[in-house]
């Protein structure tokens, strides 16, 4: 029996050692020289990945697992197009390739549904990139849609959230749309980028920025508005009185009968005859209230209710009648 156990503890052990050798060779031509996953997010919730793998060997099989649905697979080696299998087992797309000889493995994608909506305001995404491969280098990069950007972190004080995570990503910009890459050197079996991206839609910057231009348009609206019936009232008082003389000057710039009074050392009949005159002469007009008469002027517009006939002296109207009479003749 103990000559058995020992036999079969050698056996073990050479089988343990075979064993390693062949996924030290195995690892050893399949290790990646550089693995990209890049990620463009859509405003309809689904989100367009590219994943670019290059093997320092060329490898004759290869596969991809996500945690998540997809469709309109492309996939290609070496830039040419090959067909691989998709299955979904109980979690997410496992992606195999087989009988494929190459060294730059791209799989594109369309993610379903990877964006969740966290308020009227925010929208994320949560993902787990784990390194499942040897790889000497491991790069995430997750673009914001169009228009959008990154939460402001003002707003998100109080939530211990940050517009994005883990804190060593680089926040950049193509020129086109806002980004945050991530990248890991010589990485360890089972290492992982728990990456998390908080953003603002393009639908919620621009509401914002309508409103504040909105807002301050009106204020700079009611502020010329305001300067302009100044100035126009300033202009044209100033148009007015080089033609006055100067108790009509003064009765102008008053506007009220009983502040002429005291102001100056008219009499009230002096400011009631200077008054009708203006008044007559379409420069002012004159509303009783109360014991007194408050005067705007006019800027020259026609008295209200001006009766012309009235006005005439009678010897205008027997020159007028006269003027007639001879014309007839």
């Amino acid at each position: 029996m103990r000559l058995l156990a020992v036999l079969l503890l050698v056996i073990l052990a050479i089988s343990s050692f075979s064993t390693t050798i062949a996924y030290a060779e195995n690892t050893t031509t399949s290790v990646i020289e550089s693995w990209d996953v890049n990620v463009q997010l859509r405003d309809d919730g689904n989100a367009y990945w590219i994943i670019d793998i290059y093997y320092k060997e060329p490898v004759a099989k290869d596969d991809y697992w996500v945690f998540f649905d997809i469709r309109n697979l492309e996939i290609t080696v070496d830039d040419s197009p090959v067909q691989c299998n998709a299955t979904e087992p109980e979690l997410g797309t496992l992606i195999s390739c087989d009988d494929i000889y190459g060294r730059h493995i791209r799989y594109a994608f369309e993610a379903l549904n990877f964006i969740e909506t966290m308020s009227d305001d925010f929208k994320t995404i949560q993902y787990t990139f784990s390194i499942t491969k040897f790889t000497d280098r491991f790069s995430l990069t997750i673009n914001l849609p169009l228009g959008a950007v990154l939460a402001d972190k003002a707003k998100l004080i109080g939530t211990n959230l940050r517009p994005f995570e883990p804190s060593f990503g680089r926040e950049g910009s193509d020129g086109r749309v806002i980004f945050v890459s991530w990248e890991l050197i010589n990485p360890r079996l089972g290492e992982s980028i728990n990456a998390r991206v908080i953003y603002e839609p393009l639908v919620g910057v621009i509401d914002n920025a309508l409103s504040e231009i909105a807002l301050i348009g009106l204020i700079a609206l009611a502020i010329l508005m305001v300067f302009g019936i100044f100035w126009r009232l300033r202009m044209r008082t100033e148009n007015i009185l080089p033609v006055l003389s100067a108790a009509e000057r003064t009765i102008v710039e008053t506007l009220d009968q009983r502040d002429i009074v005291k102001t100056t050392d008219f009499s009230k009949a002096k400011v009631s005859r200077v008054l009708k005159d203006l008044e007559s002469r379409g420069i002012v007009e004159v509303t009783p209230k109360g014991r007194t008469k408050k005067i705007k002027l006019n800027f020259g517009r026609p008295r209200k209710n001006t009766n012309l006939e009235e006005e005439k002296s009678p010897q205008e109207s027997a020159a007028e009648k006269a003027l007639k009479d001879s014309l007839k003749d």
